[in-house]
């Protein structure tokens, strides 16, 4: 089935722009040998309780997402990461991309890695036959940053690529408090969807002062499973779901069977979806995450359209596009992959 899979018009909707880095790309971009590379992705892994031995530790997790981005100093890196992968995605048949970025990682001016990460991505695209890759930035803020800090990065991402800052998002362990910087985020952001995360911590407290914020999208939902009260407001409001299974297999379930973190949110009546999260460091390509949830769902290929189809319903997208890439979806079956063509609308297949 995954030859199948893999022919599929994706969309994106949570990819991690350090959770990117395989050991590979990590060895190309800091200059170091890959063996060392390979050494420090691994200890991720182990930080993040991958073995089914244990539960994931999340704040060693996003300590080691740290420890990664420490190692950028100069744009050309993040251009190069950028460059990786977009031909990644556009081999998998990913035509939108949603990233997400702190603005206070890595240790680069916001607006220079935003700038970057469009150079990066602009190349992809020329190398691979004008492939068709659209991209925007999640600008992450994370609970626990100093939110005068997390403002001016902000305001400088934006400044550099204005229109590619599609969201913001309030991530990291709900029990931290984060009152002002939350008010950063929805005074600066105001005018852009805000997404949240459900399911690093806390328990019904926490997930309700998360969701009074109104968010537009939930990402993780691994908590919402144990509220009723929660699920039906979504529900009923219609809000996204967004179920990352190879993150919450080790970062937040640390055992096999995450995908039916994904069963239950639709099982619940969710307008549920998944992304890939973390595609370096798991190798969870979308491709990949869609193939694991059939097989471990036994779900057949249609349910699997029905969740590409919902992705790219709600994605921050050019309307243009979207109309384009869900007619692809449609009509799946051995498609030609989407490219940028000379059609009235930009896009060819």
């Amino acid at each position: 089935m995954s030859s199948v899979i893999h022919t599929l018009p994706k969309v994106d909707l949570c990819c991690s722009l350090l959770g990117a880095l395989d050991a590979e790309t990590l060895a190309t971009v800091s200059g170091e040998n890959p063996e060392t590379a390979a050494t420090e992705i691994a200890g991720l892994h182990a930080r993040m309780g991958r073995s089914a031995e244990g539960s994931g530790d999340v704040g060693s997790w996003l300590a080691g997402l740290d420890a990664l981005a420490a190692r950028f100093t100069r744009p050309a890196q993040l251009e190069a990461v950028a460059y990786v992968l977009g031909q990644r995605l556009i081999r998998d048949s990913v035509v939108h991309v949603e990233l997400g970025m702190d603005p206070l990682r890595p240790a680069i001016d916001a607006g220079e890695s935003a700038a970057a990460l469009e150079r990066g991505f602009e190349r992809a695209c020329e190398d691979s036959d004008d492939a068709l890759l659209s991209w925007r930035l999640c600008a992450e803020a994370r609970r626990g940053d100093d939110a005068e800090a997390w403002s001016a990065a902000f305001a400088s991402m934006r400044a550099a690529v204005g229109d590619r800052v599609c969201s913001v998002a309030v991530v990291g362990d709900e029990r931290v408090q984060a009152d002002a910087l939350i008010s950063a985020v929805q005074r600066l952001g105001g005018d852009l969807p805000l997404l949240i995360t459900a399911g690093f911590g806390g328990g019904k407290r926490e997930l309700q002062a998360a969701l009074a914020l109104r968010p537009a999208r939930v990402l993780y939902g691994v908590m919402l499973l144990r509220d009723d009260v929660a699920c039906a407001d979504l529900r009923a409001r219609r809000v996204p779901v967004v179920a990352l299974p190879s993150v919450e297999l080790r970062c937040v379930l640390g055992r096999p069977g995450a995908p039916t973190v994904l069963a239950k949110l639709v099982d619940a009546g969710l307008f549920a979806t998944l992304a890939s999260g973390a595609p370096g460091v798991f190798g969870s390509t979308m491709s990949g995450e869609l193939e694991r949830t059939s097989q471990a769902l036994t779900w057949r290929l249609d349910q699997l359209r029905t969740l590409t189809a919902r992705a790219v319903e709600v994605a921050f997208i050019d309307p243009r596009l979207r109309f384009v890439v869900a007619r692809a979806v449609e009509n799946w079956r051995h498609r030609p992959r989407l490219t940028a063509g000379s059609t009235d609308d930009g896009y060819g297949m």
